[in-house]
């Protein structure tokens, strides 16, 4: 599974993930006069950045958290998100939210419906697989209206950086796997 295609395509859906994949280059692009002339001279800045509006549907909606800007190699700064973001729309409904756990940039992402009830949780653990410490992420779907009831488990176990295997489940720990043949199907 390619990661970008994953998040791009669960971002088309729900519009969050969008600081988790490639954020630098908004980061750069509204980082102030005065935080650039502070990163130059080596200091490090911290901010809480709210991002520029995005289109989801037919809402606008901000992505705003904390963000540590540090001096990087060869001049470039280095943009650390850290703690707990939110994705807001514009008339003020919480979609998302995900909280950098300090391993890279992973996080733990909770994606809400319209009327604020829990939709999808997603988050990293560390996993053996045959034998071979891997990191597995957890896709959590949770029944519609029902947001204690999991509906469904997408299990992706990773070794540096890189998919090694893929299952479906009916709870979080995978012991209880889904039928040969099942389709997810959701909405």
């Amino acid at each position: 599974m390619n990661w970008a295609i994953l998040i791009g395509g669960l971002g088309a859906m729900y519009g969050f993930f969008l600081y988790v994949v490639a954020p630098d280059r908004e980061f750069r692009q509204e980082m102030t006069r005065a935080e650039k002339v502070a990163v130059a001279s080596g200091q490090t800045v911290t901010k809480i950045q709210k991002g520029s509006p995005v289109l989801i549907g037919h809402n606008k909606s901000y992505n705003q958290g904390p963000l540590r800007i540090k001096p990087g190699k060869n001049g470039k700064p280095v943009f650390e998100p850290f703690g707990d973001w939110k994705q807001v729309r514009n008339t003020g409904e919480l979609v998302a939210e995900w909280t950098y756990t300090g391993v890279a940039r992973e996080t733990i992402e909770r994606i809400y419906h319209p009327d604020g009830s829990l939709d999808v949780l997603s988050y990293t653990v560390p996993a053996m697989l045959n034998g071979e410490s891997v990191r597995e992420t957890r896709l959590v779907y949770f029944v519609i209206g029902q947001p204690a009831d999991t509906l469904v488990v997408h299990h992706w176990f990773l070794k540096h950086g890189k998919e090694v295997k893929t299952s479906w489940s009916y709870d979080a720990q995978g012991k209880h796997p889904v039928p040969e043949g099942w389709k997810f199907q959701r909405f």
